[in-house]
């Protein structure tokens, strides 16, 4: 997991530890409280799958662009390193032409 991945997913985590303790000591009815807490935990885990299913995207798209790019680069180096040996061909030619 990348910093800022770990950094987000330590901030809900902290926020929903909050939030579960602040409801817990607040002075209400243990039915209102449970009915409450669950509303609220299921509205953060919505949330919070949401922002994993938009990072594990993100994620996906960089590989796929990162594949892309080497494939680019990877072509781009075969395509000067055949036109160095048809260079070096042709002065060897040259060279082997100027001896004999």
């Amino acid at each position: 997991m990348k910093k800022g991945e770990s950094i987000l997913v330590g901030f809900l985590v902290g926020a929903l530890t909050g939030i579960s303790f602040g409801i817990l000591y607040a002075p209400e009815k243990g039915t209102q409280l449970r009915r409450r807490l669950s509303y609220r935990l299921d509205k953060y885990r919505n949330i919070l799958a949401g922002v994993m299913e938009q990072l594990i995207e993100t994620r996906e798209k960089m590989v796929s662009t990162a594949k892309v790019e080497e494939k680019k680069r990877k072509e781009e180096m075969i395509e000067k390193a055949e036109k160095l040996m048809t260079e070096i061909d042709d002065l060897s030619l040259k060279i082997k032409s100027r001896v004999n």
